[in-house]
């Protein structure tokens, strides 16, 4: 069944197709070629909380990024209680909650944290097989990627077209596969999305 975020993500793919060009113009003069940086108070808050770093932070581990963004994390939904108790004891409070479902915390510093819960199948399976750098538990790129083509706002295809571009042939087939078991039908779209990719960095 063809969903309305589908149609979306075809869209937006149609008509960067039509019109793109080769290269990114200043674009990657603006990119920060470093990785992102994680507070010393995050590191601490997070360590050995079962978590995956997701979206702007985690982005940058897989492509330069633009600019320190607010962190986010995505947790399993029956570990929700401990990881907030886990956050108060070390100085977070809760802010508010989030539309996409979870809640929201600032540290003593002012430090926002998102923090998502979901039962997905394939949060799950990524759980098991954290990229970890520097000690920070980021998502694996090919289920980042996933969840961003799920989400399938301009932004978060943006930023998985980008990470297409910057990755190899083999974590390439690491995506098809995984697209190819969790969302199909965005198979033709994916393989758009790495040609956009590859282009604008050429």
């Amino acid at each position: 069944m063809i969903t309305e975020k589908t149609n979306a993500r075809r869209l937006l793919l149609r008509m960067s197709m039509k019109n793109v060009q080769k290269g990114s113009g200043s674009l990657l003069n603006l990119l920060n070629m470093q990785q992102p940086v994680i507070s010393p108070v995050l590191q601490q808050a997070l360590a050995n909380l079962p978590y995956l770093l997701i979206d702007g932070l985690a982005v940058g581990y897989y492509m330069p990024i633009r600019f320190t963004q607010d962190a986010d994390i995505v947790i399993l939904s029956d570990k929700q209680e401990t990881v907030e108790e886990h956050l108060i004891a070390c100085g977070y409070r809760l802010i508010g909650l989030l539309s996409v479902g979870g809640k929201s915390y600032q540290s003593v510093n002012g430090e926002i944290l998102d923090v998502l819960s979901s039962n997905n199948d394939y949060i799950k399976e990524a759980m098991q097989q954290p990229n970890i750098q520097n000690g920070i538990n980021v998502m694996p790129m090919p289920y980042l990627v996933l969840m961003k083509i799920m989400a399938s706002r301009v932004q978060d295809l943006a930023d998985a077209t980008r990470m297409l571009g910057f990755a190899n042939e083999s974590d390439l087939q690491k995506v098809r596969d995984l697209i190819a078991r969790f969302l199909p039908d965005a198979l033709e779209d994916i393989e758009s999305m790495i040609w956009l990719g590859k282009l604008e960095l050429e």
